[in-house]
């Protein structure tokens, strides 16, 4: 019988990183929006997010009860990576035209299947919120757990 390691615990033994890592620790952030009425046209900033943090897939949203035939977006606004150039906006980047219109649904930020193992801002940047197209929502709750480490894995 073989002994077997993946990369990760292969590279930690060598001292070799798969990526750089400043802490190793997972931070938590709580944020929510309520009570607004919003339309496709409307971005609702989350968070502000530091250069360098990793958003884990673990990172999870919970939406109230929406209106019939809603759906939303969340992902990541444009930004400056730290070499000056342009990141490109994503707004489906971790969870893609979510039917959110039965009572609370909650859902994890690796439903698009963009970002399986996770995502890592190259520069400050910002989560948002935004709903599908023919989308609008009045007065409900969105509530996210957001987990991350700082950079890297």
């Amino acid at each position: 019988m073989a002994d077997l390691y993946s990369t990760e615990y292969a590279n930690v033994n060598s001292n070799k990183r798969n990526s750089p890592n400043t802490e190793g620790e997972v931070h938590y952030m709580s944020r929510a929006f309520t009570g607004t009425a919003l339309t496709t046209s409307d971005t609702l900033y989350v968070a502000k997010m530091p250069n360098g943090a990793r958003i884990l897939p673990q990172s999870l949203v919970i939406i109230s009860d929406l209106e019939v035939s809603a759906s939303v977006n969340v992902g990541y606004a444009a930004y400056t990576a730290n070499d000056g150039s342009s990141v490109a906006a994503d707004p489906d980047a971790f969870i893609s035209a979510l039917d959110a219109s039965s009572a609370r649904t909650k859902t994890n930020f690796d439903e698009s299947q963009t970002h399986d193992d996770g995502y890592t801002f190259t520069g400050e940047g910002d989560l948002t919120l935004t709903l599908a197209a023919g989308t609008s929502v009045a007065a409900d709750t969105f509530n996210f757990h957001i987990m991350y480490t700082l950079g890297g894995e």
